[in-house]
């Protein structure tokens, strides 16, 4: 730290001034050299002035750093600083009397600037119980600024009406040696030009926006120019920080053709309605988009050219126009002649998968999916008016819709599987979407996987869900307790965990199917392990005997069979191993998007995975989002028991879910808001 006398010795006193009221001072910070100023004028800081000639640096870790140099002048005692306020407010480089905050109070404050036309005086009012300016404060100001002759009644009328507006109070008399200097850099890539402004020192001249604008052209700078921003930047009379003043713009590349669907293709951002009660009403949520032949499905929309990009100095920057992309659509869909429209080919049900838009026949059960019907199997959509009971199945490659309940039984789609009255599982039915989203109203003691998301607004209660993206239970009576729940992106509950202390996992932020791959080689390694310990003790065993004597031929054989199945279980743990090696490097590299979101209250005992960190909550939390922390530390993983350097998971407040897209017909669904409730 640089001592008082240090910085007294560095005091340089301004060039061509002979007042005993001005000092040049380097410090630390701009209130250091204020502080050092008071004692060299034995005066009170609220009776200096001052403006900063060159920013200082701390440096790094002490080095390379560079003082503040500020000059520093005593104002008489009228001059308009006269309390604390005005005093943070110039610490903070701002105008004296504004504020970073709409104060209710706040004292009238004003602006001298010398241009060529002559002095210019804005006067702007206080506000609430704040004080007013008066004539005496801008004399004051102007006596400081070495200006002697001034139109007082000119003055007075500023002070009088406080508008704000140029009025010229004295003629411009040229002194070079006090005009601002100005230095303009231009980033490497030449997006961005920046003007350094150094303030005028007594009645020197300020910048104005034409000497800006010429400087700019001079280095060559043409395009990009934000002349709102320039003239901005000196009405506010602060040159604490540089002015951008002008911009590049990036290029916009070009969007290839593709295609404008005019029918719901996507039924995964939905929050359901619920009524006064939390009752949920699934009659009226329209989740299968049906069609008739003839019905336009979509459009194609052209490639776009994109928008060339440029530099300040007007240097043009490469942009890719969008390529014609060939239409994909399935079976039941037409392509227009022109190559244009897809239109439905039949009456059916839309539905999107891979990528692609078709059109397929609805097989619909009556009643229940029992003894009547059996299993059922079909090239297209199911539905069912009753309930799928016990041990039965169903198998679609379309939608599978249940308006009654599912039992103990098991449902496999390709794309989406809508659950009207929930699934009672009993621990054995198995609801799998291969290629779409899960909707059920509740979800009990079942195993769920969705390769998109899964929603279940009242609830899910000692259950298996997996989830590529999302899964969702925001009900007022939602609730999820008990089970493992596994999330590829989010995972966002109203409460989680239960007091009775059912053992609760979420995990957020890996994709289910990695971590099914993961725990599969997992258990594969110890079941090696456990092979080859066998066989090595068998081998051992042997050897034992061969080396007594008592080996026969057929002793030999088995030996040689064991030491050839040692050999191949060998084999088999390095390929295990290096396939473990790759899952753990692609949890590692994965994006962290992983979070965990409880609207109301998450329990203690509840254990969380995201991304690859754990932990278990020791005590309870409400209305709480947990992501993974940027940095490491070393800690205990809950699952192997070692300490780890491993990223923590912190805690923010909750945040709703958002949804990308969201059709038309689902928006009043969700309030119209894109986001859930």
């Amino acid at each position: 730290m640089t001592t008082f006398r240090q910085l007294v010795q560095e005091i340089d006193f301004a060039e061509d001034d002979t007042s005993d009221d001005l000092i040049e001072v380097y410090a630390d910070s701009v209130k250091q050299a204020l502080q050092v100023a008071a004692e060299a004028f034995d005066a009170d800081v609220l009776q200096l002035d001052y403006q900063i000639l060159k920013k200082g640096s701390s440096g790094f870790l002490g080095m390379g750093r560079l003082p503040y140099r500020v000059l520093v002048r005593k104002v008489i005692e009228n001059e308009p600083l006269n309390d604390m306020e005005d005093l943070e407010a110039k610490l903070m480089g701002s105008v004296p009397g504004a504020s970073l905050e709409d104060k209710k109070d706040k004292d009238g404050y004003f602006i001298v600037q010398v241009i060529r036309k002559g002095v210019m005086l804005r006067v702007y009012p206080s506000k609430g119980k704040g004080s007013q300016i008066n004539s005496n404060q801008v004399i004051a100001k102007l006596a400081a600024m070495r200006i002697e002759k001034y139109d007082s009644a000119i003055i007075d009328l500023a002070v009088e009406q406080t508008t704000g507006e140029r009025m010229k109070i004295a003629e411009w008399e040229a002194n070079p040696i006090f005009d601002s200097t100005m230095k303009i850099e231009i980033s490497k890539d030449e997006m961005r030009a920046f003007v350094h402004i150094t303030p005028p020192r007594y009645n020197g001249r300020t910048f104005e926006f034409e000497d800006i604008v010429t400087a700019l052209s001079v280095e060559g700078i043409v395009k990009g120019i934000d002349q709102d921003r320039i003239q901005n930047y000196f009405d506010a009379a602060d040159y604490s920080t540089p002015l951008l003043a002008a911009e590049g713009q990036k290029p916009v590349q070009g969007q290839d053709s593709r295609l404008e669907y005019k029918v719901r293709i996507n039924r995964g951002d939905i929050v359901f309605g619920e009524d006064d009660d939390g009752n949920v009403d699934f009659k009226n949520l329209e989740l299968i988009e049906n069609v008739i032949a003839g019905q336009l499905l979509a459009v194609k929309l052209p490639p776009d050219r994109g928008i060339t990009g440029f530099t300040v100095k007007g240097k043009e920057t490469p942009v890719r126009a969008g390529k014609e992309v060939p239409i994909k659509f399935g079976k039941g869909v037409m392509l227009s002649s022109n190559g244009m429209e897809l239109t439905a080919e039949m009456n059916g049900q839309v539905v999107f998968k891979r990528d692609m838009i078709s059109v397929e026949n609805v097989h619909l059960v009556p009643g229940d999916v029992g003894p009547q019907t059996g299993n059922i199997s079909f090239l297209g959509s199911v539905m069912v008016n009753g309930s799928v009971l016990d041990n039965y199945a169903i198998k679609a490659t379309g939608n599978i819709e249940v308006k009654g309940t599912v039992q103990k039984a098991f449902l496999e789609s390709e794309a989406d599987i809508i659950v009207n009255q929930g699934i009672s599982g009993r621990n054995e039915a198995k609801i799998e979407s291969t290629g779409g989203s899960i909707f059920a109203k509740f979800i009990q003691s079942a195993n769920v996987m969705a390769a998109q998301n899964v929603f279940s607004p009242e609830g899910i209660l000692h259950s298996n869900v997996d989830a590529g993206d999302k899964i969702i239970s925001l009900g007022k009576k939602a609730k999820i307790i008990g089970g493992t729940y596994r999330a590829g992106a989010e995972l966002n509950a109203k409460f989680l965990g239960g007091e009775g202390g059912s053992k609760t996992e979420v995990w957020a932020g890996v994709d289910p199917q990695i971590l099914t791959k993961q725990n599969s080689l997992e258990d594969d390694a110890q079941k090696l392990k456990a092979e080859l310990d066998e066989v090595e003790n068998n081998i051992n065993a042997m050897n034992v005997q061969k080396r007594t004597g008592k080996f026969n031929e057929e002793k030999e054989a088995r030996l040689q069979e064991l030491i050839e199945q040692q050999t191949l279980i060998n084999e088999q743990i390095e390929t295990n191993n290096k396939e473990t090696e790759e899952i753990y490097g692609v949890i590692e590299a994965l994006p962290p998007i992983g979070k965990i979101c409880i609207e109301k209250k998450i329990t203690r005992g509840v254990s969380i995975f995201i991304n690859g960190s754990t932990k278990r909550l020791d005590t309870d939390f409400n209305n709480v989002k947990f992501i993974q922390s940027t940095k490491k530390q070393k800690l205990k993983n809950i699952k192997t028991g070692k300490y780890e350097e491993m990223y923590t998971i912190q805690v923010e407040n909750y945040e709703p879910p958002e949804f990308d897209r969201i059709n038309p017909k689902m928006a009043g669904l969700m309030g119209g808001a894109g986001k859930g409730k």
